[in-house]
């Protein structure tokens, strides 16, 4: 069955089923309904519909972690940083373990310039999931663009310990490791 059918068939059932429930906006449901239908939205590219149904998921469930983190990306795709930035604090207060929403945070502050800010984010990550090598190298490089090259190398060597076969982060290590050399010998 081709994509856009799969698609236009889920639609119309997630319609049929939100329908009814418009009458009775406390049903425990009808937010994630709601959240469904936003996320069929977005995935076909109709962002404007997506953004009412995650809107209407809101007003239904505040709480709602994806809502806020669809409603997130969707602010960051467009530009408007704050918006961004401000749903994915919300996203984090309904749900402060994911760390999805902790590293996307981490990088829409970084993508803002304040990069001290993503720091802070990218060491809570680590907190919550101290395995996890995506968050290492997204500290390790936060603090190497910020000059805090001691720091940024021992985040490097952890992510790669955990994640060898991450290149960017063994290129980046190499490039830190190098320009670490260079300091020292300037400094004799």
């Amino acid at each position: 069955m081709p994509a856009t059918d799969y698609f236009s068939r889920t639609l119309s059932a997630i319609q049929s089923l939100v329908r009814p429930q418009a009458a009775h906006p406390t049903r425990n449901n009808a937010g994630e309904l709601r959240y469904s239908l936003a996320a069929l939205h977005y995935e076909q590219g109709r962002v404007d519909d997506a953004i009412k149904d995650l809107e209407a998921a809101l007003h239904l469930d505040r709480s709602h972690a994806d809502a806020h983190y669809l409603l997130a990306r969707i602010y960051e795709d467009r530009g408007d940083m704050a918006g961004a930035i401000r749903e994915y604090r919300s996203a984090i207060r309904s749900d402060p373990v994911r760390l999805m929403y902790r590293l996307s945070l981490g990088m829409a502050l970084e993508k803002t310039g304040d990069t001290k800010a993503a720091i802070k984010e990218y060491h809570i990550a680590i907190q919550t999931a101290p395995y996890d090598a995506e968050a290492h190298f997204r500290l390790a490089a936060a603090l190497d663009s910020v000059g805090a090259l001691d720091e940024a190398i021992l985040e490097y060597k952890e992510t790669l310990k955990l994640d060898p076969s991450m290149k960017d982060a063994s290129i980046c290590y190499q490039s830190a490791l190098k320009r670490q050399r260079t300091v020292q010998k300037s400094s004799k």
